[in-house]
C-alpha cells in the first residue's frame, strides 16, 4: 500500500506544475 502511495503522489506531482497534490483520499 505505501508503495502504491507513493506512485500515486508521484504521477500526481508530474502532473501538476505547482508539484503540489490537492487534497483527496490518496493524500
Amino acid at each position: 500500500m505505501k508503495e502504491q502511495k507513493l506512485i500515486h503522489e508521484g504521477l500526481i506531482t508530474e502532473s501538476l506544475p505547482n508539484g503540489t497534490p490537492p487534497p483527496g483520499p490518496f493524500r
